[in-house]
């Protein structure tokens, strides 16, 4: 059963500081898009529960982050050697505003609607 996002308060102000802090000089354009596209203004939730089930499928078939990890260690790269790099704080960032710099609606809108 889906249940209603816990991330459903938008504050544009502390959207648009988190987007100039992170993204810098390239912000506006960021910004630009986000404004063309509209979708924190857009309920997203309905269209989430209208198409659910299609949703469930796709992230099935999809690795989860323990797979995802496993297979990197294999190939030799080691997430903590990548979390040193970057840090907690950015990785962090890129899970909740990497979603802002495409013109499509991808997994991580659902990560910054849920988690």
């Amino acid at each position: 059963l889906l249940k209603e996002p816990v991330n459903n308060k938008y504050d544009r102000v502390k959207w648009e500081n988190e987007i100039k802090r992170i993204y810098k000089e390239v912000s506006p354009e960021v910004i630009a898009l986000q404004n063309k596209l509209g979708w924190y203004e857009k309920d997203g939730f309905e269209v989430i529960k209208n198409k659910w089930n299609e949703i469930k499928v796709l992230l099935s078939e999809v690795p989860s982050s323990k797979e995802l990890i496993n297979m990197a260690v294999r190939v030799g790269l080691d997430f903590k050697d990548f979390e040193k790099m970057y840090g907690k704080d950015k990785i962090n960032d890129a899970r909740l505003y990497a979603k802002d710099l495409k013109d499509r609606y991808t997994v991580l809108w659902l990560y910054y609607m849920y988690f």
